[in-house]
């Protein structure tokens, strides 16, 4: 599968001023059709989280803004994590896609999630990032499951 080059990842976030509100409507309903959580940070800040991501984190809409990363993480996958964010902040490191596990705060259940990130441009410079959040749970479970029956195969042999 061929890589798309990091220029063809990247957009230009237009001036929140700047955006009408039928476009603003228009976006927000998009947007939470998604079969994919969204989540828009600009600056640090989480100025939009859609429906999806929502009920894969297992949090109301206006606890996203206040939670990080590491609030969902699962405490093995939180060393990684902070390594890799710190990584990220010294800029040795460009992340496009990642894959963890969560703990829901509201109800401990685990979830394996897979994150794709876009950097967001205002005027050439990055003042942000578009998180695409993807629950493959069921996937990684499976494929768990097939390659314990496949070692399991090999012994009984």
């Amino acid at each position: 599968m061929k890589r798309r080059d990091q220029s063809d990842q990247t957009f230009d976030s237009p001036s929140t001023d700047s955006v009408k509100d039928g476009d603003r409507s228009l976006f927000h309903t998009i947007a939470d059709l998604s079969p994919e959580g969204l989540t828009i940070i600009e600056n640090g800040v989480v100025v939009f989280a859609n429906d999806k991501i929502c009920e894969i984190l297992g949090v109301e809409r206006d606890d996203v803004a206040s939670l990080s990363s590491f609030d969902f993480a699962a405490p093995e996958e939180k060393t990684r994590l902070q390594r890799i964010a710190a990584e990220m902040r010294s800029g040795s490191r460009l992340l496009d896609e990642l894959h963890f596990w969560i703990e829901r705060p509201s109800d401990g259940e685990r979830r394996y999630l897979r994150n794709r990130y876009v950097p967001l441009r205002r005027e050439g410079q990055v003042i942000g990032r578009l998180v695409l959040t993807e629950d493959i749970t069921a996937k990684k479970l499976e494929a768990r499951k097939q390659a314990q029956n496949e070692e399991r195969a090999r012994h009984a042999q």
